[in-house]
């Protein structure tokens, strides 16, 4: 909640500013002095480096878009009620499909008790997935693509 902090900002600068008057303003020598100038160098940089951090122009983009097209299309394709689990996104998962999403696999008697319900159930990946639930034609497995936790 960034804006939380707006209403706080300008009694901070003025202490800051206060502060780096107060320091500027003691007459230090030798390394005290070297040390007061850093120490007033980092009060003016340092919040700087957050303001690029912010705008993630150093992190390189390893975002990809294929597995919100996998999610569009699996949601497009199978309508009523479903439930896909060990999807690592869930929240996301949900806000593109229509599926109530878990990250989780549950144990064999909790999915009899779902499929009782009426519900599809689908699992993301096979890899970690138990030879139960992989043998069983009850349930469907969607392999992912680009999907990092799924690799």
């Amino acid at each position: 909640m960034q804006g939380y902090i707006l209403f706080t900002a300008p009694a901070l600068f003025i202490i800051t500013g206060l502060f780096y008057d107060k320091i500027n303003e003691l007459k230090f020598s030798g390394i005290k002095r070297v040390f007061a100038i850093i120490i007033l160098a980092l009060l003016i940089l340092l919040p700087f480096r957050y303001c690029v951090e912010r705008t993630k122009m150093l992190n390189p983009n390893t975002t990809s878009t294929e597995w919100v097209e996998d999610l569009k299309k699996l949601g497009e394709t199978n309508h009523g009620k479903a439930i896909l689990f060990n999807y690592p996104r869930p929240i996301e998962a949900m806000f593109y499909t229509d599926f109530i999403v878990y990250n989780t696999i549950p144990d064999i008697e909790s999915l009899k008790g779902i499929q009782k319900l009426g519900y599809k159930i689908y699992f993301a990946g096979s890899n970690n997935l138990p030879e139960t639930i992989r043998e069983n034609p009850d349930y469907q497995i969607i392999e992912m693509n680009d999907i990092p936790e799924l690799k």
